[in-house]
């Protein structure tokens, strides 16, 4: 069978969907979720108990848990014996809770609008998986660390007008995402990587954890045992799923903080796909044709569309969903992120969109599993965060009084599968602050090849010798 699906976007379950799109409810599936074994190294159903089973043999490895303005700064440099400070966690705060909270809630329409086109556009016909709400919940941490025209550029992005802000709508943004039950899973964490040989303002460090429910870590950057360490850390909190990009991740000598923040995210779907109905088909990618199995299944619900777009969801068991957009025939997914009625539709899908009607869907979806490695620091630098990514021009003072501070890498891994159980998918944003140096002055090549003086002066000035060369050999 031939499905004339050419790319098509989607608007990952990493979104923190929306409470789910208009379909009839279904009874929950009568097998247990966290008995399927995993597929692939990515099973929608079972990375949850390996992030728990991973996160829990890393707590034995920490040493100490106390609140950050007390920790010690003699930790060893072993990864088992890192100083490890567990802030305060939101999951008991959550834990009662039976129905996600409304699609974004709180990340700014701005901020989606301009990094979805900043970090999904610039590589055409590759797969591409972003975060916004891991990598707005890291942004998040620099207004506190940071001052002047530095903090105002980040400020203007998240939206929000003063360090104040910043914190109050990412406590509220981990509170109403972060969720465990029989359903989904949305799993949210955030650390500190110190110098143990590194003065700070604990001040600026406290607010961090006090808000960001960030964990800190103290060692030698840029040694094995650190590099190791935060691998681990990561892994452990996205159930495994990006272990290539992390297994790539290593801190500077220079480094002097690095802010790590992560999200894991399963839920199966509300009503699964029929594994016998499953056939392969053929998917038209930009570089050729390509077999891949085909998830198939009907439903009435919703179709949406709109000048150059069309539109379904698929709704998840215990609330949110997966939004599928399919641009239209010779249109390409980055360029209907150039649409503003598609990303009107992107920033509210559903609701009270206009161009809906209530049919028969009957969905052939790819299985897929996809993943991606990004480098931040371009697509920062394009809207307009500019000063943090310059040693000359970075202020991070609240956190120092050191110069030259400035953030030399921001790391975005992600990854999302899809199978005939739900969704599986985890990311993570790694900003590595650092030591810099001046920029180096203009290059001027300064060849005495034919004649020329020279003049010999002792340390008080005192001319010593003169001289003219015209003949280097005599």
């Amino acid at each position: 069978m031939e499905h004339r699906f050419l790319s098509f976007l989607l608007i990952a379950a990493l979104l923190v969907s929306a409470g789910g799109c208009a379909a009839p409810a279904a009874e929950p599936s009568a097998e247990d979720p966290a008995a399927v074994e995993r597929d692939n190294g990515l099973s929608s159903a079972s990375g949850a108990e390996a992030a728990s089973e991973a996160s829990a043999e890393a707590d034995t490895a920490v040493t100490a848990e106390r609140p950050l303005k007390e920790e010690s700064a003699d930790a060893d440099n072993k990864a088992e014996d890192f100083s490890d400070t567990e802030a305060h966690s939101p999951q008991a705060e959550t834990e009662e809770q039976t129905t996600p909270p409304p699609a974004l809630s709180g990340v700014p329409d701005p901020f989606l609008a301009q990094t979805l086109r900043a970090f999904l556009e610039d590589a055409p016909g590759e797969n591409r998986v972003y975060s916004p709400l891991n990598v707005y919940l890291a942004l998040s941490m620099l207004p506190d660390l940071t001052e002047g025209e530095t903090r105002q550029q980040i400020l203007d992005l998240l939206g929000v007008k003063d360090p104040e802000e910043s914190r109050e709508r990412a406590r509220l943004l981990w509170e109403a995402a972060q969720r465990e039950d029989d359903a989904v899973t949305t799993l949210l964490a955030s650390s500190l990587w110190l110098s143990d040989a590194f003065p700070y303002h604990e001040e600026a460090l406290g607010r961090l954890s006090d808000s960001d429910y960030a964990c800190s870590y103290r060692g030698t950057p840029g040694s094995p045992e650190m590099n190791s360490a935060l691998r681990d850390w990561l892994n452990d909190r996205t159930g495994g799923l990006l272990k290539d990009a992390a297994s790539q991740l290593e801190l500077d000598p220079m480094t002097i903080l690095a802010i790590a923040s992560t999200i894991y995210f399963k839920a199966p779907w509300q009503d699964e796909f029929n594994a016998s109905l499953t056939e392969s088909g053929t998917f038209h990618s930009p570089d050729g044709d390509c077999s891949v199995d085909f998830l198939h299944g009907g439903t009435t619900g919703d179709y949406y569309w709109g000048e150059h777009f069309s539109a379904v969801c698929k709704a998840f068991r215990g609330g949110g969903a997966m939004w599928l957009i399919l641009p239209e025939e010779g249109l390409s997914p980055e360029a209907l992120l150039e649409d503003e009625e598609a990303m009107a539709f992107l920033l509210a899908p559903g609701g009270d969109w206009e161009k809906q009607r209530f049919a028969l869907v009957k969905l052939a979806l790819p299985k897929f599993d996809i993943s991606s490695d990004l480098d931040l620091r371009p697509g920062l630098r394009a809207l307009g965060v500019t000063d943090a990514l310059d040693p000359e021009q970075a202020d991070f003072s609240p956190l120092t009084d050191e110069e030259l501070i400035y953030l030399a890498q921001a790391k975005h891994a992600a990854r999302v599968s899809v199978d005939e159980k739900g969704c599986t998918g985890a990311a993570y944003t790694v900003m590595d602050i650092r030591f810099g140096s001046a920029l180096p002055p203009e290059e001027i090549d300064f060849i005495l090849n034919r004649p020329f003086l020279f003049l010999i002066t002792d340390s008080a000035g005192l001319p010593l010798f003169f001289g003219t060369v015209n003949r280097p050999v005599s």
